[in-house]
């Protein structure tokens, strides 16, 4: 007779999705949304670590690269990858994934998510950002300011366990 004990953490608070952002191939954010009951400082402070994060983003997708070359790949795809932890910013964690133009998509949360969450929000997110370069009426890598996107992204963030 097997038994199975479960451990609680009364006092552990849920994971929180804080921000989202899309940084161009230049690395210029074209798209960032903050959530939760944020001061303007703190929002101020997010955006500036999705910027700071680009760094260890880049020798990420390098060594995804350099390991698809080793594994004699002519044209060593990255497609929609997802690269998980990035890396911590005080109670804060930010995640990426990167397409195969190199766009970038960053998702920071407080407290520590499960990996499925977050790759699912940002192939959602990619997958809304795709849909919006397809309009011929969008000048490529410029600011997404169209609240049609904006709704698409909180949809996104509705649908996910995590909190806001």
């Amino acid at each position: 007779k097997a038994t199975v004990s479960v451990l609680y953490c009364v006092n552990m608070p849920a994971p929180q999705l804080s921000a989202l952002a899309i940084i161009s191939k230049k690395g210029t954010p074209i798209f960032t949304v903050v959530y939760g009951d944020v001061s303007d400082e703190d929002a101020l402070w997010l955006q500036c670590t999705m910027v700071c994060s680009l760094d260890s983003l880049e020798e990420k997708v390098k060594g995804v690269l350099s390991t698809a070359a080793m594994q004699d790949r002519k044209t060593p795809q990255v497609d929609n990858k997802y690269l998980g932890f990035i890396m911590p910013a005080t109670e804060y964690r930010v995640y990426g994934s990167t397409s195969n133009t190199m766009v970038k998509l960053l998702a920071i949360t407080k407290g520590e998510c499960r990996e499925q969450e977050l790759k699912t929000i940002l192939k959602s997110l990619h997958d809304v950002y795709s849909r919006y370069v397809c309009n011929p009426f969008y000048e490529f890598d410029t600011e997404i300011t169209s609240t049609n996107f904006h709704k698409q992204v909180d949809q996104i963030v509705k649908d996910t366990p995590l909190r806001v």
